[in-house]
């Protein structure tokens, strides 16, 4: 496990094995250039701005169930005073001299099941359709 303590809080990769059958679509890494320049790719950790979250994603394919992809957070700081947060869907810059109340919580892909609605359409003896 790698572990690297930033200014928004400490980021790690590789804290737990992957569960089997999952593809990763990014290998986690630290990468640190120095104290004020890295790149991590993790998806250990999502953080949490106000109601805002970027997160790792598991995307499991609908035609193929099996089939399931992780997509990293990846968090980058290339300069003194800005850090980079980015996920599969949105990114945000962070000033670090003005930085929002945030959060940084451990993420574990997990698929959640919902549950199924079945609807039954019976015509009654008037001909009028009715959803059960």
């Amino acid at each position: 496990m790698m572990k690297l303590e930033t200014p928004i809080g400490e980021f790690t990769t590789d804290s737990y094995k992957i569960p089997a059958g999952d593809t990763l679509a990014v290998s986690p890494a630290i990468i640190s250039f120095s104290s004020d320049d890295y790149k991590i790719i993790t998806i250990d950790q999502f953080i949490q701005i106000g109601t805002d979250v970027y997160t790792p994603l598991l995307h499991q394919n609908c035609m193929s169930p099996d089939q399931k992809t992780i997509y990293p957070l990846t968090i980058e700081q290339h300069d003194s005073d800005r850090i980079t947060l980015s996920d599969h869907y949105h990114s945000i810059i962070l000033e670090l001299n003005n930085l929002p109340d945030l959060q940084v919580k451990p993420w574990y892909p997990v698929i959640k099941k919902r549950t199924a609605y079945h609807v039954q359409i019976v015509e009654d003896a008037a001909g009028s359709l009715h959803l059960y």
